[in-house]
């Protein structure tokens, strides 16, 4: 299901990110070839999994949120291109408030990859000033029928 564009302006300013997204992860070999046949049932609505991916981080914690959301092959930007399970099992896991909400999300035609797009606001567990940003995350439907951050 997609979600109603709030501004034309949204999709412009989100675009180029979203292109850069996918050229990056074509070379971690996160693609596949799409399948030959439009899937019969529709895919799970990824908007729906990013709000429940942002309410874990909520209550059990940023990083137990991204251990049960992340694909095993899934890349992150620090600045550059990253495995994902590498950097989180090499860093200290974050201990402020993570919150997000999806703005935007766009569905592939064989429903096999998704975007969604959105603000973040994190706020430092001593701190009482936020830092805020907007987000891109790249989905792949699994296997067992659910979406996963590739």
């Amino acid at each position: 299901m997609k979600m109603p564009r709030s501004s034309p302006g949204l999709t412009r300013l989100f675009l180029p990110a979203t292109l850069m997204a996918c050229a990056s992860l074509a070379g971690h070999d996160i693609g596949r070839a799409a399948p030959t046949e439009v899937p019969a049932a529709a895919a799970p609505d990824v908007t729906a999994t990013d709000r429940e991916f942002a309410q874990a981080a909520l209550e059990s914690g940023i990083r137990t949120a991204y251990d049960r959301f992340l694909a095993d092959d899934a890349v992150l930007f620090r600045p550059l291109t990253v495995r994902a399970r590498d950097w989180l099992d090499t860093h200290e896991p974050a201990t402020g408030r993570l919150e997000w909400t999806p703005a935007l999300a766009e569905t592939a035609c064989d429903s096999s990859l998704a975007v969604t797009l959105g603000t973040w606001t994190y706020t430092a567990k001593d701190s009482r000033v936020a830092d805020t940003g907007q987000y891109l995350t790249v989905w792949r439907l699994s296997g067992a029928g659910g979406w996963r951050i590739v």
